[in-house]
C-alpha cells in the first residue's frame, strides 16, 4: 500500500521534472534564438558599435522582457520540480529505513 503510493508519487514527479525542463530549455532557446537574430540585426544596419554595445541594445531590446520573464517563470518552475523531487527522495529514503528497521526488529 505504502509502496503503491510512493511509486505513484515518483511517476508522477517525473513527468512533472520532465515537463518542467522541456518548458525551461524551450524558453531558453526561445530567448538564445531572439537574442541572436537581434544581435545579427543590429550589426546590419551599418552602424559601427562595439560588442558591448550591441549587447546593450540586444538587451534593452522592447520584445525581450516578455521572453525573458518566460524564461525566468519556466527557471524557477523547474528549481521548485527539483526540490521537491529532493524531498520525494528524502521521504523515500525514510521509508526504507523504517522497513529495515522494523525488519531487523521483527527478526
Amino acid at each position: 500500500m505504502m509502496n503503491d503510493e510512493i511509486k505513484t508519487q515518483l511517476d508522477n514527479q517525473g513527468n512533472k521534472i520532465r515537463v518542467a525542463f522541456l518548458r525551461c530549455d524551450t524558453s531558453k532557446a526561445g530567448l538564445d534564438a531572439y537574442d541572436a537574430q537581434t544581435r545579427n540585426r543590429v550589426r546590419a544596419d551599418g552602424v559601427k558599435r562595439t560588442e558591448a554595445d550591441i549587447e546593450a541594445l540586444v538587451i534593452s531590446d522592447l520584445d525581450r522582457p516578455g521572453l525573458l520573464s518566460m524564461y525566468l517563470e519556466a527557471k524557477a518552475e523547474y528549481e521548485g520540480a527539483k526540490v521537491e523531487t529532493q524531498c520525494l527522495l528524502a521521504k523515500v529514503s525514510l521509508v526504507c529505513s523504517e522497513i529495515a528497521a522494523a525488519s531487523r526488529i521483527a527478526q
